[in-house]
């Protein structure tokens, strides 16, 4: 356990990672007291876990300041392998994105169900969609080498501004002197 790690912008509070592999079965669980982003409410009881048996896994993760306000959620996503068809063809990696609720400054966030699809040269992501009342994000559509392929980012009545603190830190971070 640490008492504090940071990277880009995120600060974790007393970090620990516990992970255990029994074949064919690997679990892996990170906690945190909290996690600040930039811009946005500290997540208070953090954890992300892992499990994963071949070719199949379920990531999770879910906080809860249990305050007042409320700030809390709970996040699944299941993936698997599969095979392609056809002579040359390579894995895909289906991703699919339960539906939860995700309270941000006691603001009820509702994620309707999505999924992605990701293989070698392409992803698509089928309507990510995260709305409250009439303010929203939906990303939809697919990037690849595909002119032709377009990804769909909408956001209405969002502040994205404190992503500009990352991406100039970034920046910054990735800037060699020069003598």
């Amino acid at each position: 356990a640490s008492k504090s790690v940071s990277y880009m912008g995120l600060t974790f509070k007393n970090l620990t990672l516990d992970a255990g592999y029994e074949s064919p079965e690997l679990n892996m669980r990170l906690g945190t007291t909290a996690v600040s982003l930039p811009g946005q409410p500290e997540l208070k009881g953090f954890n992300a876990s892992l499990g994963t048996v071949p070719d199949n896994f379920i990531f999770r993760v879910n906080w809860d300041n249990r305050e007042e306000v409320l700030n809390k959620g709970d996040f699944t996503a299941r993936g698997s392998f599969i095979a392609s068809e056809g002579r040359d063809a390579n894995p895909v990696l289906n991703i699919r994105i339960d539906p939860t609720e995700v309270y941000s400054r006691n603001k009820l966030w509702k994620l309707s169900p999505a999924a992605l699809v990701i293989d070698t040269s392409s992803v698509m992501i089928s309507k990510l969609y995260i709305s409250n009342g009439d303010n929203y994000y939906l990303i939809d559509g697919k990037v690849s080498n595909d002119r032709m392929d377009t990804l769909h980012l909408q956001f209405r009545g969002i502040d994205i501004s404190w992503i500009n603190g990352l991406m100039d830190r970034n920046n910054k971070e990735d800037q060699l002197p020069l003598s």
